[in-house]
């Protein structure tokens, strides 16, 4: 995938590390589909699981640095997860405040 992501990035003009970041920020929010998406949250909501979220990706940080020798690629792939849910919350709250003069949609 790290050859396809390269191209990709190179045609559309995205540099491929943030290409792959939104490829998974878009898993993550594809695993949550179920959830009913953001457009009706409130502000205070997202901040607080931002917040959370925040939280979480130093817990998985702190596992990988205390753990040195022990570093792993689960361990390494929460990290990515983690940073992931949390981007998507900053992207949710971006998204939201466009909406702020507009009629939120069902």
């Amino acid at each position: 995938m790290e050859v396809k992501s390269e191209i990709i990035s190179q045609l559309i003009g995205i540099r491929p590390s943030i290409l792959a970041f939104a490829l998974l920020m878009e898993e993550k929010l594809k695993q949550n589909d179920s959830k009913g998406g953001w457009n009706k949250c409130d502000f205070s909501y997202l901040v607080e699981r931002l917040k959370e979220e925040t939280k979480e990706m130093e817990q998985a940080i702190d596992e990988v640095t205390m753990f040195n020798k022990y570093r792993s690629h689960p361990r390494i792939m929460k990290v990515k997860y983690e940073a992931a849910d949390l981007a998507n919350f900053a992207m949710m709250i971006a998204d939201n405040i466009e909406k702020i003069d507009k009629p939120l949609k069902n």
